[in-house]
């Protein structure tokens, strides 16, 4: 019999290792009843509407525990291509604005600071936008509409002075 090499040992032991990690995360990629591939759309309605129309279409699916749809690699197409319709069908789930004087811009951001309404600010083509969720409408639509009738109302004073 050999003599036991430490360094050989410690290696074998990593290689264990590497092995027992890359069965368990492999097996946890996948569900134990062959469902390997998930999908999510982040608009809540847009997504229940997803997996109602897989359950219409007798698709197998799972749903776990953050509303993920799970399903068999053999459906990815017919999935992706309801998706798709879903997505290109359901409303947005935010809106962004921004007025062509900046100045407005800002007025309806500290508008909505100011009661207290959610919204980020983006940046696109080197212009400020807010971006809002719809389903905070009930809480910024007023809030937008007194800013745009200012803005109209500079609009047309610049127009007719």
């Amino acid at each position: 019999m050999g003599e036991l090499i430490p360094a050989r040992v410690l290696a074998n032991i990593f290689h264990s290792l590497i092995l027992v990690f890359f069965l368990y995360y492999t097996a946890g990629c996948s569900s134990s009843d062959g469902l390997s591939e998930s999908f999510k759309i982040e608009n809540d309605t847009a997504q229940n509407n997803l997996i109602e129309e897989l359950q219409r279409r007798n698709i197998t699916i799972k749903v776990d525990d953050n509303h993920q749809v799970w399903f068999s690699a053999q459906d990815s197409d017919k999935v992706h291509a309801i998706a798709r319709e879903i997505m290109a069908a359901s409303s947005p789930d935010r809106v962004s604005f921004r007025y062509v004087d900046e100045k407005y811009t800002d007025m309806l951001a500290q508008k909505l600071r100011d009661n207290n309404v959610p919204f980020e600010i983006e940046v696109v083509g080197g212009n400020k936008q807010l971006v809002l969720s719809q389903k905070d409408a009930h809480l910024w639509e007023k809030v937008k509409a007194q800013v745009d009738e200012l803005y109209k109302q500079d609009i047309r004073t610049r127009i007719n002075p």
